[in-house]
């Protein structure tokens, strides 16, 4: 019904009421929150604020966790999420860490992590992330070695060395 809701565009009371009923059926199920997320994008600022309620409502921990997913969701309209949304690294760091202690064996968890910690320019997070896969770079995430490559450069260069493309 979403997705009905989003082609017809249903006004928000509407929206948030289908919103509401899915999400206390079925908690985990994310795409409902994805597709809320997809909802409120015409609205500057309105997917994040979203997100932020989200977390809130969730508390500590699981909180994070539906932070990240919504934002890792959203980030595919985006170059580089951190530069064109207001979107939270530290939240989505915080989310990223309890998802691999989650799952630590997943490549595309901790590949991702890897590929947003570089969109923040976040080296201190980069360089052991990176290290954790660097024998097996996911190119569903890096798309080319390339990729992979500048971001291995950027990690490894120090902060006054550095020139902002």
């Amino acid at each position: 019904m979403e997705v009905v809701a989003l082609v017809e565009g249903w006004p928000p009371a509407d929206f948030f009421r289908l919103f509401d009923e899915a999400v206390a059926r079925e908690p985990d199920y994310y795409t409902t929150y994805f597709r809320a997320a997809s909802y409120l994008q015409r609205e500057r600022g309105g997917w994040e604020r979203f997100a932020e309620a989200q977390r809130q409502r969730r508390g500590a921990g699981q909180g994070d966790v539906i932070y990240t997913r919504i934002a890792w969701s959203m980030s595919v309209n985006y170059r580089n999420l951190f530069e064109s949304s207001a979107a939270s690294w530290e939240t989505m760091a915080a989310g990223f860490n309890r998802l691999m202690s989650q799952y630590p064996e997943s490549r595309w968890i901790k590949n991702s992590y890897a590929n947003f910690a570089f969109q923040a320019r976040d080296r201190a997070r980069l360089r052991p992330a990176l290290a954790a896969i660097a024998s097996n770079p996911d190119m569903g995430v890096w798309v080319n070695l390339e990729n992979f490559a500048i971001a291995k450069r950027f990690a490894d260069e120090e902060p006054a060395n550095v020139r902002e493309p």
